[in-house]
């Protein structure tokens, strides 16, 4: 009986989805039906102006990083039909690159498969240097692509950048969303985009369950009129030789080729460094999100023993590094974990989200600490000096001290943060004016609840002198849309000054978009047994962070050149920071800029 009446809870629930008024999805649904046939006529028009022959299929070169939500009836404005692939990229950099297929006709078991890269004097790239992924459409939140607050309904979203597209399956009559469970007694498909009255009765574990993305392309299918879109991510192997390098990614049909996508691949004759302040060279930026999972989480949500959970925890820690955090965050602060991170070459000096062992106080509408109080939170900042200069060896420190805090807990509290002060170890807080107004003197680091070019609330901060000084909630993570999340999270807050990128949240668990009211998940990447899922917004930050690392190889180069006493180096230089200077922060080209950039990078290395 039981089971009974949950069955019926469900199928009324996929019943009351499937009627619900999903009016975003409704114009994009009448959109769709209004522009395939419209869409068939141009693609027709684009063959024959280019004076190719009739095909079966086309494929249309597209930014990788836009701000253009590809769907399946978009016709690709900013497109290049059969054009090639170029990617320009450093030394062991990864740089996108993106395409969409148009089928005329249904195709299926279609294969994507990259060739040996070939460069001048013999030098070869492995094809495993290219990965490509489709760009799963799915439904999430009405306000997906343009902000993290929730709304009605559902809609179509360009997000998951999937190996098996079938990971996820998109019934557009119901308006929702299957996670395929795949284990040795077959395949299952579970709802996952329940409204949140239904959520919570839901059994879906996307970590326990046996929920995955495979490991390499599988084969996918066109639909006919539709537009696919596809994500190749190249890997620049550490030490390749800079030059030219020409392969293809082979399409074919049940194993008959259909065409080849030519890919042209530029490698540089530099690594580059990590970020630096824009205006600080001498110290590095600090990269993180507030938010993730640790080696005590992946154990839990897994259930797995010891060494399992190691192996995950380091696929994970290889997946925040490969994408441009220099320092993770979660991280469980025990001398096992703090081996681990520094293993996998990220920063520990300074250290974010240390812990300070002092004990929260609460006092949050103000007071006298008393003299017990004061004693304790010294013991505190001894306990922490000891335990981190055992482990790491120096107390350059930042460590957490209540969230968004008024005046009157930063008068009470600030007192006792001189103890820490006596180690070098900083606190600091995430939140607005009153830690300013209240406390500047005494905060080490600082996550302003604000705009990334909020230039007027970071300038006193960097003027106060030795602070991080970062950004979050406008917007906090959510907004799909990569080119955004580039933009905001690399040359934005870069050109402001800010020291620290810290946004809230990196979430990766929650694959429900409806799953919260007032604000829809606040994901980056996504989690499931397999570890992360890749999306776009994930690739938009590495973009944002290889940014920042472009304009400060720009900037070294050009100190250099300036304090090189030779006046055509330093004319140069001077040229090139001047390019930087006059930027429009807020409208310029990213394309453009890291163009420019590398022009300038490359003339200045040729005058050394």
């Amino acid at each position: 009986m039981r089971r009974f009446c949950i069955r019926a809870l469900v199928l009324a629930g996929l019943t009351t989805a499937a009627q619900a008024a999903n009016p975003v999805f409704e114009a994009q649904a009448a959109a769709a039906r209004r522009l395939q046939p419209v869409n068939r006529e141009r693609v027709t028009a684009d063959l024959k102006s280019a004076g190719l022959p009739a095909s079966p299929a086309v494929w249309y070169a597209v930014p990788a990083m836009s701000d253009t939500m590809r769907l399946a009836w978009s016709y690709p404005e900013d497109g290049r039909l059969n054009a090639d692939l170029n990617i320009v990229a450093a030394q062991d950099e990864f740089e996108p690159a993106s395409f969409q297929l148009y089928s005329f006709a249904d195709k299926r078991n279609v294969t994507l498969t990259p060739t040996l890269f070939k460069g001048e004097g013999g030098a070869t790239m492995p094809a495993a240097a290219l990965d490509i992924k489709v760009v799963k459409l799915w439904f999430q939140n009405g306000n997906g692509w343009l902000s993290y607050f929730a709304d009605v309904g559902l809609k179509l979203i360009p997000e998951l950048l999937l190996h098996d597209e079938n990971m996820i399956r998109v019934d557009m009559e119901g308006v929702a969303n299957y996670a395929r469970l795949k284990d040795a007694s077959g395949e299952r498909h579970v709802w996952i985009s329940a409204p949140r009255e239904l959520h919570e009765a839901t059994s879906f574990r996307p970590v326990a369950d046996p929920f995955e993305d495979a490991k390499t392309l599988q084969p996918v299918t066109l639909k006919g009129g539709e537009f696919k879109q596809f994500f190749a991510t190249l890997h620049v192997p550490a030490g390749q030789k800079p030059g030219i390098y020409k392969g293809a990614i082979t399409v074919a049909e049940g194993g008959k080729r259909l065409f080849d996508i030519p890919v042209a691949i530029r490698v540089l004759p530099f690594t580059l460094p990590n970020a630096r302040p824009y205006f600080d060279l001498d110290r590095e930026m600090i990269l993180s999100f507030m938010g993730g999972l640790s080696l005590s989480r992946i154990a839990d949500l897994h259930n797995c023993d010891h060494a399992t959970a190691l192996r995950k925890y380091d696929e994970y820690l290889a997946n925040l590094r490969n994408h441009g955090i220099t320092h993770p965050s979660g991280v469980d602060q025990t001398e096992e974990s703090l081996n681990i991170i520094r293993r996998h070459g990220f920063t520990t000096k300074p250290l974010i989200e240390a812990k300070s062992f002092a004990p929260w106080y609460g006092l949050n509408f103000g007071g006298r600490m008393s003299f017990d109080q004061m004693m304790t939170a010294r013991d505190g900042a001894r306990q922490c000096a000891e335990f981190y200069q055992r482990v790491l060896g120096h107390t350059d420190l930042l460590c957490g001290y209540g969230d968004e805090q008024g005046t009157a807990f930063v008068a009470t509290h600030r007192n006792f943060y001189k103890y820490y002060h006596d180690y070098g170890i900083r606190i600091g807080c995430a939140g607005h004016e009153a830690l300013l107004y209240k406390g500047g003197y005494t905060y080490g680091y600082y996550p302003m609840g604000g705009e990334p070019d909020a230039h007027e609330r970071i300038r006193p901060w960097n003027e106060i002198g030795d602070r991080y000084v970062g950004f979050y909630a406008s917007q906090h993570t959510g907004p799909e849309n990569p080119q955004f999340f580039r933009r905001q999270h690399g040359l934005l807050g870069y050109f402001s000054n800010l020291s620290l990128v810290y946004n809230y949240e990196f979430d990766l668990l929650n694959w429900n978009d409806l799953a919260t009211h007032t604000y829809k998940p606040m994901v980056v990447a996504m989690y499931n047994c397999g570890g992360i899922v890749d999306t776009l917004q994930w690739e938009g930050f590495r973009e944002g962070v290889d940014d920042m690392r472009y304009a400060t190889q720009l900037k070294l180069l050009a100190r250099d050149a300036v304090a090189s006493g030779d006046t055509g180096r330093k004319l140069t230089a001077n040229k090139a920071l001047q390019y930087l200077a006059l930027l429009n922060r807020t409208e310029m080209d990213l394309e453009v800029v890291r163009a420019e950039m590398i022009e300038h990078i490359l003339k200045l290395l040729a005058l050394q």
